[in-house]
């Protein structure tokens, strides 16, 4: 992850310490997301004791696990689905004007060009929310003035929607998305909306907020006064009072609108007296994990997998630390880090004392909400999701 102080002016990544933050309103709607295909290919999958990638249909990607990243999601079967309106499992359409709609997620972009105006593409802003020349807001300000694309509420995207435009089976230095519908992407850091609330007072006087590298697809915290540059968005993603429903057996919660059911004990935890009962600690490298759920579907007979990264960025709760809501997953180390069944694409294999090689895979931090990529054989925690069915039981209310 790229690290550097959070004083200096420089735009790179920035990785902030952690400060204690209580938790928001639980009474609060929840906002649902609305999840995009990782953009992981079927080419693109893992076997046993081997760094290199195997056709997800291989008998060798199959005995690891039978549900990889490029093996589910919504590019799964290419018979069913089209290149003509972006790559497999992502669907965009054109908007007069100058936008792009997002056909999955309802949102509709706003597109940059080489004009040399406000929407040019080597435009940077501070994002101080100050309205004033150069920040972000006016760029905000001046877009729903002249109603770009025919539209007056346009906003700075929250980083699940910033994330949502990723396509995490192009390699960097990308850009890590749809070229074809976003010619005009720099490998840069991306303003969200989205504030950091776990940033030590020195450092943060005048606030920071989350960013998306469309360079390698990592999330990071950013003061407010760099210059990054910025795409606006409008649309809404749903709004559900009850998004998360408890089982009867207090067991499992689904999320009834990603339409996924998450075990809400860590691997390796047990479910006693309405808590997650966790001792020894139980890390897992990425092969590991998957075996762990490959051997849990099988003796439960649910289709329990590792999350892709989408699926698990979607439970972050990036607005409080830790950045996991404590009622709905107990027992959460707040230090941890969660593996995804996504790998790192194109990252140069590395050399390190223990392997001579290593690749990345993708893995989410409940301290802060961060999302990146390291070393498939570091052990991190396993927490397994499974598609909700429409067969599914009703979980209580």
């Amino acid at each position: 992850m790229k690290t550097i102080s959070c004083t200096a002016a420089l735009p790179l990544i920035c990785v902030c310490l952690i400060a204690p933050f209580a938790a928001a309103d639980p009474s609060a709607p929840q906002t649902g997301v609305i999840l995009t295909d990782t953009g992981i290919t079927q080419n693109q999958c893992y076997q046993k004791d081997s760094l290199v990638f195997v056709n997800c249909q291989s008998a060798g990607a199959i005995a690891l696990s039978d549900s990889q990243d490029g093996m589910i999601g919504m590019d799964a079967d290419s018979s069913t689905n089209t290149e003509a309106d972006g790559r497999l499992g992502f669907s965009y359409q054109q908007v007069d004007g100058g936008c792009v709609l997002d056909k999955v997620t309802r949102l509709t972009w706003e597109l940059t060009d080489s004009a040399g105006g406000l929407r040019d593409k080597t435009r940077a802003f501070t994002n101080l929310n100050k309205q004033q020349t150069g920040d972000v807001s006016e760029l905000i300000v001046e877009a729903n003035h002249q109603g770009w694309c025919g539209y007056h509420d346009w906003r700075l995207p929250n980083i699940d929607e910033l994330q949502s435009l990723i396509d995490y089976g192009i390699a960097p230095p990308g850009p890590m998305l749809n070229m074809a519908w976003f010619p005009d992407t720099q490998s840069r850091a991306y303003w969200s909306a989205t504030p950091v609330v776990t940033i030590k007072p020195e450092n943060n006087t005048l606030g920071h907020v989350w960013v998306l590298y469309f360079g390698d697809g990592e999330m990071a915290a950013y003061g407010r006064y760099l210059s990054l540059p910025a795409r606006l968005v409008r649309g809404e993603q749903p709004q559900a009072g009850e998004r998360y429903l408890i089982s009867a057996d207090g067991e499992e919660v689904t999320d009834t609108v990603a339409d996924l059911i998450w075990r809400r004990c860590l691997e390796g935890a047990q479910w006693r007296e309405n808590d997650c009962i966790q001792t020894p600690y139980h890390p897992y490298t990425q092969e590991a994990a998957f075996a762990l759920a490959k051997a849990e579907a099988t003796r439960s007979k649910k289709s329990w997998r590792l999350p892709n990264v989408k699926e698990l960025s979607s439970i972050m709760q990036r607005n409080h630390h830790p950045a996991f809501d404590l009622k709905l997953f107990p027992g959460t180390a707040t230090n941890g880090w969660i593996w995804t069944s996504t790998p790192a694409i194109g990252r140069p294999a590395a050399k390190d004392r223990f392997h001579s090689e290593v690749r990345d895979a993708w893995y989410g931090s409940f301290e802060n909400g961060a999302m990146v990529r390291y070393d498939r054989y570091n052990t991190h925690s396993v927490r397994l999701v499974r598609t909700r069915e429409p067969s599914a039981a009703k979980p209580k209310e």
